[in-house]
């Protein structure tokens, strides 16, 4: 199988097993049978939630280390038997043990899916190095919206056969899912990776590719974490998916507040998970074609915009302006983890790419808390959701300006790269000009030797 044929077929197993383990987005219906039953207020299952996300971010870093130690079958198989208890330990939830949810579907579930998701991005993305961006924009679209098929699904299964049957059946399906991935998914070995460097480069000049093309220079994490160019863009990732995580969860409640009913507002919530889904390809596009500052400022331009638009829709009691802010901040918002892969991609190389993206994303732990609480804080003050949305513009305005100054900084940080790849070179070919000049003085002597013999035989015959 060519190359090209095969890293687009690792794509294709990449997006359905992500389809299937973005269930964790989905909280929001999976949480209502449990309310329904038990009748327990929000901030009980909001804390399930809590719990999922911070074990997601956890699982990206421990998962990455699980792999090099097991194999990425072996994690993948871990996370299948994560996942499979989250859901079939939820079965045991009673009134007076929620504790048993964040337990099983909280911290389990969210273990296995931060294993898969970090895993699966990390071993399908260095298929594309030239289209890093792309690629993990279509992967981190089929996992936004499992949102919507997965909700969908389980909605209705709720609905026709009891949460307890559904969730068995999708612990089952999920868990087989992952093991189908396990035997599907393989990374690129460096073989592979020199050849789908040399395909990158080919589309400039076939002749220079073969020359030029080599495996890319590798960081691992602790060499990350010396760059100044990693704490820049952690502080850019911060104040965007804060604003994020915090307009998330109240995106119907902001439509309520804009002067629609409850089911207008659900219809937004599928036109957010939609427009966020389908943003991140394309931000992810933008990134390949331009750099990363411009794409940085792009994505911050657009929550920016879309955040005060969403302000302006409650203030105003306006369609228009909730419309396009929600179209124009999912685009934005969705972005935001496309850039974080293609950044590690690009910055740190293949090598460690998995743990470095882990290690950038957990600055979701943070976020997770502090989004939802500028949101509600808001809320509880004022009545509204308005102010809230005011501070996450002014935030966004302030990723912006983060988005531009790293510029410099990833200048500096690739010009010290191809300055160490030069010197490296040249230090190879150091070392081999000793033994290139022996090899030419012993080719030369035994040239001149065979002459000599040659000479006298000749000179014996005449």
């Amino acid at each position: 199988m060519s190359i090209t044929k095969k890293r687009w077929i690792t794509l294709g197993y990449g997006c359905f097993v992500l389809l299937i383990v973005g269930f964790i987005y989905a909280w929001s219906i999976f949480s209502v049978p449990f309310s329904e039953e038990f009748g327990w207020e929000p901030s009980t299952l909001s804390l399930t939630f809590t719990f999922l996300m911070w074990c997601f971010s956890l699982g990206g870093v421990i998962g990455t280390w699980v792999t090099r130690k097991i194999t990425l079958r072996g994690t993948l198989i871990v996370a299948a038997a994560f996942i499979f208890f989250g859901f079939f330990g939820a079965l045991f939830v009673g009134e007076n043990t929620p504790w048993i949810l964040y337990v099983t579907y909280g911290i389990f579930g969210g273990f296995g899916a931060g294993f898969t998701y970090t895993n699966v991005v990390g071993a399908v993305t260095p298929w594309f190095p030239d289209r890093p961006g792309f690629a993990s924009g279509t992967l981190l679209m089929c996992y936004m919206l499992s949102t919507i098929v997965i909700g969908s699904a389980a909605s209705a299964m709720f609905a026709s056969i009891g949460w307890r049957l559904a969730f068995k059946i999708f612990g089952i399906v999920v868990a087989a899912v992952l093991v189908f991935g396990a035997i599907a998914i393989k990374v690129p070995n460096s073989a592979q990776l020199i050849e789908l460097n040399t395909f990158a480069l080919a589309k400039k000049d076939k002749e220079a590719a073969k020359k030029e093309a080599k495996e890319q220079r590798s960081f691992t994490p602790l060499a990350m974490l010396k760059k100044p160019i990693t704490y820049i863009f952690w502080i850019w990732q911060f104040l965007l998916i804060t604003c994020s995580l915090g307009t998330t969860s109240f995106v119907v409640q902001t439509a309520v507040q804009s002067g629609t009913t409850q089911v207008i507002g659900v219809v937004f919530l599928s036109i957010y998970s939609l427009s966020c889904g389908f943003g991140r390809p394309l931000v992810g596009t933008i990134f390949d074609k331009t750099s990363t500052p411009m794409a940085m400022v792009i994505v911050g331009i657009l929550e920016a915009v879309g955040a005060a638009f969403l302000a302006l829709g409650i203030n105003l009691g306006s369609i228009i302006f909730l419309s396009l802010g929600t179209v124009i901040f999912a685009i934005g918002g969705g972005g935001v983890p496309v850039i974080v892969t293609s950044f590690a991609a690009r910055c740190f190389g293949p090598k460690f790419y998995a743990t470095n993206f882990s290690i950038l994303n957990l600055m979701l732990i943070p976020a997770a808390y502090v989004g939802p609480a500028i949101t509600s804080a808001a809320l509880m003050h004022t009545g509204t959701l308005a102010l809230g949305y005011w501070i996450f513009a002014i935030m966004s305005a302030v990723a912006i300006f983060f988005g531009a100054i790293i510029k410099g900084f990833e200048k500096r940080h690739l010009d010290r790269v191809a300055a160490e790849d030069a010197a490296e070179a040249a230090l190879a070919a150091a070392q081999a000009a000793p033994a290139a000049i022996a090899e030419a003085v012993a080719e030369a002597s035994e040239q001149a030797e065979a002459e000599v013999v040659e000479a006298v035989e000749e000179a014996t015959e005449a």
